[in-house]
């Protein structure tokens, strides 16, 4: 085989996933059944591991620059609603009409804490968070504790 041959016979195994879930849908026999040197399919899948990791970062910075964009696109439409309700409470109108558009009030009420101190109990709900750094240090210090361990992971480094 030649190298590019390799190339696309591992891209082929390694891109047979599940669209919608990421589930590898490929064995581990097909992987070893390829006929190439094991150094060679190493190099290879991590060179495609390295090539998810970037796209995967293209596609978080991606999200991010879009969230930036819907944020600043949310402010400009809260102001702008915020200007046409100081212009129809200026003109003592609750509605107003055109032909492309209707603009109107409309009354709603909504609860507001002023002192969350003075709620009875019965109107709060705790949500237990566990802290796993706190239980970590704990049992590096020699404390037992229940329902919890440190275990030892191996994690791969590809550079």
């Amino acid at each position: 085989m030649t190298l590019y041959e390799i190339d696309t016979a591992i891209t082929e195994l390694l891109n047979n996933v599940d669209e919608e879930t990421g589930e590898i849908l490929f064995s581990m026999d097909e992987l070893e059944q390829l006929e190439m040197m094991v150094v060679d399919k190493c190099e290879n899948i991590a060179l495609y591991i390295k090539n998810l990791v970037a796209q995967a970062k293209a596609i978080r910075d991606e999200e991010q620059a879009l969230a930036k964009r819907r944020r600043i696109a949310e402010n400009r439409t809260n102001h702008l609603k915020q200007y046409l309700l100081f212009y129809l409470d200026k003109t003592s109108q609750s509605k107003m009409e055109t032909t492309r558009a209707v603009i109107s009030t409309r009354k709603s009420k909504q609860v507001e804490i002023t002192d969350e101190t003075l709620i009875p109990e019965e109107y709060k709900s705790y949500e237990v968070k566990i802290s796993k750094k706190a239980i970590g240090d704990a049992i590096k210090n020699g404390e037992a504790v229940e329902g919890a361990t440190i275990i030892e992971n191996v994690n791969l480094q590809i550079r």
